[in-house]
């Protein structure tokens, strides 16, 4: 784990894949991936392997672990749990679930939301297909383990 205070002294390069500019720093064989428009923190601590998607927000303090992957315009601050499941659905991104506040907020590709809203939106989008079950099991996985460490009421 480094500060991204350390990271952005790292040898570095910018690709642009799905038309997003990404950042890609290296350092003794160690990458780490960075959306053009993420927002980190100074005092973060990121884990090598680790991928933080566009537009998403990490908060000073916060810790992401080696080969985490946070998705796209997820915010993850100061003291927030957070899990990263996947890939799932049928675009096979990676669902990042954060535990802030007592209630669970849920991110994959542009969408962000509550647990309401992401149900609603696994239901009208893959209904009880292969996608839907899938999705509905890894909120209920977050939604336990989130219990287990008395962060979040289930399903808000």
């Amino acid at each position: 784990m480094w500060l991204w205070s350390e990271i952005k002294t790292w040898e570095h390069e910018t690709i642009t894949r799905f038309g997003v500019e990404w950042t890609i720093y290296r350092r003794d064989g160690r990458e780490i991936e960075i959306g053009y428009r993420a927002s980190i923190g100074d005092g973060a601590s990121i884990g090598s392997g680790a991928s933080i998607g566009d537009r998403a927000s990490i908060g000073d303090g916060a810790s992401i672990g080696d080969g985490a992957s946070i998705g796209y315009g997820a915010s993850i601050g100061d003291g927030d749990l957070y899990l990263c499941l996947g890939p799932l659905g049928s675009r096979r991104a990676m669902l990042t679930a954060v535990c802030r506040e007592g209630a669970i907020k849920y991110y994959t590709g542009c969408f962000g939301g509550t647990g309401a809203e992401f149900r609603a939106a696994v239901e009208a989008t893959h209904g009880d297909g292969e996608h839907g079950r899938a999705y509905r099991a890894a909120m209920e996985f977050s939604e336990r383990m989130f219990a287990a460490k008395a962060c979040c009421v289930s399903g808000h």
